[in-house]
């Protein structure tokens, strides 16, 4: 994504077939000190970063393909006077250059979250929480290539801005703007994925370190939370067998998605951004520093609002009773009577 803040323009709209773009670039570092020479034509578009400080960091978009880094500035200039770029120079306050310049870069974090399952207002509280360094890319509707969307800008935790156009053209810090991108997502539905950027320099946030999961092989090394994650594991099989056997009841891992992000409230490792707790192929996999007791207690509630819900307790009735002697677990503790 090539996203240029445009609230400071300098010059604008001129042809690159008549320019000498290095001596463009030197002339507006002493200028103006930091900014972003923005390149536009109907094949390809780029942008060349640049400050006092550092050497400048250019990057191309081209027939899908991206380029990025010092390495890219030397390209750009060839390609200058065959691609009769329109462009235009915008200064970038020096505290924001390094944001601005990083974001082609940025990786995945989190990906194909669904309006169906993820309200984005949430999901902006949540990366405010986490003080990410990136940003939160927003598909609208089902046809990406209309170019619907727009995407939401974070800095360390704090929203630099927000557009409601693919290519950021519109950018702007306004709570309004902000406002409307999620409310006609809330409307329209569409997919979010969220960026991560690893800025250099001074303030750099750490990377996100994955925690190590707890798989039931690797729980079984402690009898204690081994026991805990199995006897879990073979209730979640009960309930997704039932829903399976059930007619029109829908997919188990869709309903337990839901139940999942209805109970995040009161048990945050459920949220499903987090990661800390998922259920795969008949196997619950939890991160090793949760306490067994609360993943206990919040894979019950869920089986047990499940159950009702969905009105399962009969058609789970004989296999319950069998995991509850086999465990030693009465049923009244899961809630289900």
């Amino acid at each position: 994504m090539i996203v240029i803040p445009r609230d400071q323009p300098i010059v604008v709209n001129m042809n690159s077939y008549f320019l000498d773009v290095q001596k463009l670039v030197e002339h507006f570092v002493g200028e103006i000190g930091s900014g972003a020479v923005h390149f536009k034509s109907n094949s390809a578009e780029a942008a060349i970063f640049f400050e006092e400080s550092s050497a400048p960091v250019g990057v191309i978009v081209e027939r899908g393909e991206r380029n990025y880094g010092p390495d890219t500035i030397q390209r750009l200039l060839e390609m200058a006077s065959s691609h009769n770029f329109n462009v235009s120079i915008y200064a970038i306050d020096s505290e924001r250059i390094h944001y601005w310049a990083s974001l082609p870069s940025a990786t995945p974090l989190y990906q194909n979250l669904t309006a169906e399952f993820t309200d984005l207002a949430a999901l902006v509280k949540k990366m405010r929480t986490e003080r990410l360094t990136g940003y939160v890319d927003v598909t609208q509707g089902s046809d990406k290539a209309a170019g619907s969307g727009g995407a939401i800008f974070f800095n360390l935790g704090s929203i630099l801005g927000s557009c409601g156009s693919r290519n950021g053209s519109d950018l702007s810090a306004s709570p309004e703007k902000l406002q409307s991108l999620i409310q006609s997502s809330a409307s329209a539905g569409g997919v979010f994925n969220v960026f991560q950027v690893q800025m250099t320099g001074t303030g750099t946030p750490a990377p996100k370190v994955p925690k190590a999961p707890t798989t039931v092989a690797a729980a079984n090394n402690a009898s204690t939370s081994g026991d805990s994650i199995q006897m879990l594991s073979d209730l979640l099989q009960i309930t997704e067998t039932a829903i399976r056997e059930s007619k029109g009841k829908g997919d188990f891992a869709t309903a337990l998605r839901r139940k999942f992000i209805q109970l995040a409230d009161r048990y945050d490792f459920l949220d499903p951004f987090a990661g800390e707790v998922t259920y795969a192929d008949g196997e619950l996999i939890c991160h090793d520093d949760l306490e067994p007791a609360q993943i206990q207690k919040a894979i019950f509630q869920s089986i047990k609002e499940l159950a009702q819900e969905m009105n399962l307790i009969k058609i789970m009735s004989s296999r319950l009773v069998k995991w509850s002697e086999k465990y030693g677990v009465p049923l009244t503790e899961v809630g289900i009577d």
